[in-house]
């Protein structure tokens, strides 16, 4: 007779899509324990060879398709700054539309006795929950972006700090220089503001998993939550997450609803990504 086992639980890293920040940026990475089972959210793009890495979970709900979805971030790359004021605006002018049209259009529904379902408020709230995916996805995408562009800036640092250093040993700096090669962060450090902010992460990966679904922590994001949380050790998580047996005693684990985790006073309206009262499991390691 063969037993079945249980289907282990879903867990996403959070908040960031590609992976780690640059480590000066983000010193506590370098202790955080591996674990196997802790996935990242694809954001839905088509990724190069067609197929999603290893290590990335590609969610079902997504408003768009793979080939949507990169056309929209091409797009985003594209965007200049005077792009995005006037997307801005133009955005402040169509919500003024829309909640006008929408206002007019309650008015002639509620002429009509018996109306459809597009008139229902079930109607409504499907469409409402179709613009809050898309949104939520679009934010999704265009943190992707963020982390690829701050992924670059690392990189140019570091190529600019290793020029430096060259330069100082070519000029016979190399005695008073200790180490020897300046390093990347002293060189060119990374301010902290180009980090991209993890409550969007937070929320929009919220439309797109399930509410078993667990939240692994990292980043800025892990060190807010350790002071607005309660946390316990959770050594019980370590194997369901395929971490190694000795860092079972570093996991600590929370449960909190998202809205509360996201640092809000109340709870949202219901059709929000979460249920008002739903709890999520939010896990990490602990401080030292």
């Amino acid at each position: 007779m063969t037993v079945s086992r249980p289907e282990p639980t879903p867990c996403i890293r959070l908040p960031f899509l590609r992976g780690p920040l640059p480590r000066e940026l983000d010193a506590a990475q370098a202790h955080m324990p591996p674990c196997a089972a802790a996935q990242r959210l694809w954001p839905g793009h088509r990724p190069e060879g067609g197929e999603v890495p290893a290590g990335w979970h590609l969610p079902t709900g997504y408003p768009f398709g793979m080939a949507e979805a990169a056309s929209l971030l091409a797009a985003f790359g594209g965007l200049t700054a005077r792009d995005l004021e006037d997307a801005r605006d133009a955005a402040d002018r169509e919500r003024e539309l829309r909640r006008a049209r929408e206002l007019g259009e309650m008015a002639d529904l509620a002429a009509f006795a018996g109306a459809g379902e597009a008139a229902s408020p079930r109607g409504r709230a499907g469409a409402s929950a179709r613009v809050a995916a898309e949104q939520a996805q679009k934010l999704l995408l265009w943190l992707w972006l963020q982390e690829e562009r701050l992924a670059e800036l690392a990189e140019l640092a570091s190529g600019c700090a290793r020029g430096l250093g060259g330069l100082a040993l070519r000029f016979g700096e190399e005695e008073a220089a200790a180490p020897a090669v300046t390093p990347p962060e002293a060189a060119l450090p990374l301010h902290p503001g180009l980090i991209p902010p993890w409550r969007v992460a937070a929320a929009s990966a919220a439309h797109f998993v399930s509410a078993e679904t667990v939240f692994f922590v990292e980043g800025p994001m892990r060190e807010e939550l350790l002071d607005s949380l309660d946390f316990t050790p959770a050594p019980d998580w370590a194997e369901r997450l395929g971490c190694a047996p000795g860092d079972a005693d570093r996991l600590v684990a929370a449960e909190a609803p998202l809205w509360r985790a996201l640092g809000r006073r109340r709870p949202p309206a219901p059709e929000g990504p979460d249920e008002p009262g739903a709890a999520r499991v939010w896990i990490t390691w602990g401080r030292p």
